[in-house]
């Protein structure tokens, strides 16, 4: 599996998980969900969060689904570089891998005038 298929195919990739060749690596950060960084059969990676085993309910209905929605309205600000959503179920939300970056006063300036331009793109309500 490549990223090209998963991008075409996204509710597959649960199946994926239990059934292909994919290296996961735990990342850190998150207080609710689990994160990991999925390296895939073409050397792509992507990000994925899900909503933990043994937390002993499922995810809040919705739990993902609203996250995705408030990335792509972010992304689609154009402003400040936001990972594209590749697939929001019920149970994982997975997304394009970022590189880190190096921490800089260039890195800093360059955020904030982003952020910036994010809120000059204001929203029809907030929450």
């Amino acid at each position: 599996m490549d990223l090209a298929y998963l991008r075409e195919h996204p509710s597959h990739l649960p199946t994926f998980l239990t059934h292909q060749r994919i290296r996961e690596t735990p990342v850190s950060g998150g207080d609710i969900c689990a994160a990991s960084r999925l390296t895939l059969d073409d050397g792509s990676s992507i990000f994925t969060k899900t909503w933990p085993e043994g937390a002993g309910r499922p995810a809040p209905e919705g739990f993902f689904a609203t996250e995705a929605a408030g990335l792509r309205w972010l992304r689609g600000a154009g402003t400040v570089a936001v990972p594209e959503v590749i697939v929001a179920l019920p149970e994982l939300l997975a997304l394009e891998w970022v590189e880190p970056g190096e921490p800089s006063p260039e890195a800093a300036e360059r955020f904030g005038r982003e952020l910036a331009g994010l809120h000059r793109a204001g929203a029809p309500a907030f929450g």
